[in-house]
């Protein structure tokens, strides 16, 4: 505990016969959400981070904490697709981007399918097929897709840019 950096967590959820469905390929809750256990040397004991973070964020955390140990450049991490965690593990949620993107591009679904979580809200983008949007907080179970209502169009506009961004 003193000198060794311990990440736990795993490549996916399962439905696990949640809607009838007994694989993965899909984004409902059950299938995207990942556990993620982080213990560092001195950091804090039983905290919870309540913000969206993804496993694109795990090497350039890796090398944040490498870094602390040895002098790498900074450049290093900017590149890199994810985010150091360092600063969330140390209780600073303030300037998170809290915002996780996933995609299946050649399995599971026939077309290419996005899913972008940015706060309370999941918006799921599949090529062909009605876009999907949820608030997680306020429907936990994803029954209720807000994307047929017209008082979520700038948030659907504004999630479905991020989404189609680097596409």
């Amino acid at each position: 505990r003193e000198n060794t950096v311990v990440i736990f967590t795993s490549d996916h959820g399962e439905m696990l016969g949640e809607r009838g469905m007994w694989f993965k390929q899909c984004f409902w809750e059950w299938s995207a959400r990942v556990p993620l256990i982080i213990s560092v040397p001195g950091g804090r004991k039983n905290a919870t981070v309540k913000v969206n973070t993804s496993l694109v964020d795990l090497l350039p955390t890796q090398i944040g904490f490498a870094g602390k140990f040895n002098e790498l450049p900074e450049k290093i991490i900017s590149d890199l697709a994810g985010n150091d965690l360092g600063s969330l593990l140390e209780g600073n949620e303030k300037d998170w981007p809290n915002c996780a993107i996933a995609d299946y591009l050649s399995i599971g679904p026939c077309v290419p399918t996005r899913m972008v979580r940015k706060g309370n809200y999941k918006y799921i983008y599949t090529h062909g097929h009605p876009e999907l949007l949820f608030d997680l907080v306020a429907d936990p179970d994803e029954l209720n897709n807000l994307a047929v209502s017209q008082g979520h169009k700038r948030r659907i506009d504004d999630l479905k840019k991020l989404a189609m961004k680097n596409y």
